[in-house]
């Protein structure tokens, strides 16, 4: 997986507590909104699949959240395959590329058009 490769390049976050319920897992991980998060399995350490209850909510250890927190949206299917979770993606993110394949012009063609007023 890219993200949690050898030498990837990702923040160094101590994780302190032992279990993580799914809105400190997002918080940790940010880049989307909460209710895509929590709406979307996909998203979600092992698709929303949680390790075990404490308290009557659902938590997922630190293992399983260290092990989630470096993945992009490219590694996810990969990470799915894993656990076989059953998350799919939506419509929306199915053609996820890696950064790489995006390369410096993130627009590709469209940003060199200039609109006429």
């Amino acid at each position: 997986m890219q993200g949690s490769g050898e030498g990837a390049a990702t923040p160094a976050i101590e994780l302190k507590q032992q279990f993580y319920n799914s809105k400190q897992a997002w918080e940790l991980k940010g880049g989307c909104s909460w209710n895509t998060f929590k709406n979307i399995r996909y998203f979600q350490p092992k698709g929303g699949h949680y390790d075990g209850y404490f308290g009557g909510r659902g938590i997922f250890f630190r293992e399983t959240v260290a092990e989630w927190l470096p993945l992009v949206d490219a590694d996810l299917p990969e990470y799915h395959k894993k656990y076989k979770t059953g998350a799919k993606p939506q419509n929306r993110i199915k053609n996820i590329q890696p950064l790489e394949a995006v390369g410096d012009d993130p627009w590709g063609a469209r940003s060199a058009v200039k609109r006429s007023v």
